[in-house]
């Protein structure tokens, strides 16, 4: 199997690359000190033709919505079981996009976190 990248698929990634040092590596330290992202970065992302579907644009924002409520969860020190459920709420627009996550592997995660026995 050739992995080699196409014209095209270096061009996608020059233009990713660039994207990404642009606008998200200068705010990257300050986002990730204040938990928090920038939700304009998704209509960037969309201007830079990253998201072209004005449904995935959507889904996105209410990903990061989702994200949001399971930050506030954690500094509310809400019970690591209620803070998966957000994540999973954020999880779920995800999927919608790209089909990845099952029911089954988000059961798993939570069941993995409980202590069955003795």
């Amino acid at each position: 199997m050739d992995l080699t990248l196409t014209p095209e698929q270096e061009l996608i990634r020059a233009s990713a690359r660039e994207f990404a040092e642009r606008e998200l590596a200068p705010h990257a330290r300050d986002w990730d000190r204040d938990e928090t992202m920038d939700r304009a970065v998704v209509a960037k992302l969309a201007e830079a033709g990253f998201l072209t579907n004005v449904r995935h644009q959507g889904l996105v924002r209410d990903s990061l919505s989702a994200l949001q409520a399971a930050t506030d969860a954690v500094a509310a020190r809400v019970p690591h079981e209620m803070l998966l459920m957000d994540l999973y709420n954020a999880l779920r627009p995800l999927d919608a996009i790209t089909g990845a996550t099952t029911t089954d592997d988000i059961l798993n995660l939570i069941f993995s976190t409980f202590c069955i026995g003795k």
